[in-house]
């Protein structure tokens, strides 16, 4: 029984897949005939057709990657182009304090700004120089850090210096007005005693106190004037000197700006001859030189400044 089941599936299948064989046979040969009734001017429209929209899918698909890549370019571009506009606008505000910070040190130099003035203006800029470590690369930040140290160490190294010299200017205020205080009593014995001789008094005795004090009060004046001019020999000499420390501090911390300006330079893509700069930076430096020692040719022996009061 099983075994008469088994032969009529295979009979049952084999005639199902001679109908399938028949029926694609069909479709085929319908197929076939309908191909062969199309003209054949008909397969170089479809066929140019065909190369068309594929042209078009591969121009498309080209134009969409040069957009693509436009945009990319430009958007880097836009970013680039902001980092470079707050890169200049910070450089040019720390080249601005560190102009400030130059002058600073050559502004040591005149006794007459008190000490808390002399960098008043620096410190107001500083925080600008702070702002380079935002955007600097690694060789600007390096440049900068280096003259800002050397700038700091000049204005400690000029302060020590500073003090004694504003002690002799404070101690040169300190006996001017000893001078006038002393010349001031004298004069007032010099009326006395002229009142006393003009009213015709007999009193030798008040004379005396008077010519005593007078010649007391003379010789403190002469004493102090005496004492006035040689601290007055001191803090020329001494700021003579001074003067010059003042100058090569400024000198040594000046040569440390070229490889600032050169890395800054690099950054926002400014070209510029290094070689020639720092020529003619080396040329204005020997320049300042020059004039600084004509400068003390010319004062080698200072007059001294009359410091007595007017005779009475």
């Amino acid at each position: 029984m099983r075994k008469a089941d088994t032969v009529d599936s295979n009979q049952i299948e084999d005639a199902l897949a001679a109908k399938d064989n028949s029926m694609l046979k069909e479709v085929v040969e319908l197929l076939e005939g309908f191909i062969d009734k199309i003209p054949a001017n008909f397969w170089g429209v479809a066929v140019g057709s065909l190369f068309a929209l594929g042209g078009v899918f591969l121009t498309n698909r080209s134009n969409n990657t040069r957009l693509r890549e436009q945009l990319e370019h430009d958007r880097k571009l836009r970013r680039k182009e902001r980092e470079l506009a707050l890169r200049k606008e910070i450089y040019l505000a720390a080249a601005e304090a560190i102009a400030e910070g130059l002058r600073a040190i050559l502004r040591y130099c005149d006794l007459e700004i008190p000490h808390r003035d002399i960098s008043k203006a620096f410190v107001e800029k500083a925080s600008s120089i702070a702002k380079i470590h935002v955007v600097a690369t690694e060789d600007t930040a390096r440049a900068v850090g280096a003259l800002m140290g050397e700038l700091d160490a000049a204005f400690l190294r000029l302060s020590v210096k500073r003090y004694p010299l504003d002690n002799l200017k404070n101690q040169l205020k300190i006996g001017q007005v000893q001078i006038d205080n002393f010349a001031r009593t004298r004069d007032e014995m010099v009326d006395l005693m002229r009142k006393h001789n003009i009213e015709g008094t007999n009193n030798e005795k008040r004379m005396q106190v008077r010519n005593g004090t007078f010649q007391f009060e003379q010789k403190r004046v002469a004493d102090t004037i005496e004492q006035q001019n040689k601290r007055q020999a001191e803090i020329v000499k001494r700021t003579l000197e001074y003067f010059k420390d003042c100058f090569a501090e400024h000198k040594e911390v000046a040569k440390l700006v070229i490889p600032v300006i050169a890395a800054v330079r690099a950054e926002i893509e400014l070209p510029v001859n290094m070689e020639l700069y720092g020529q003619i930076f080396k040329d204005l430096l020997e320049k300042q030189e020059g004039s600084l020692a004509e400068f003390f040719q010319a004062i080698v022996q200072p007059a001294k400044t009359d410091l007595s009061p007017p005779p009475p």
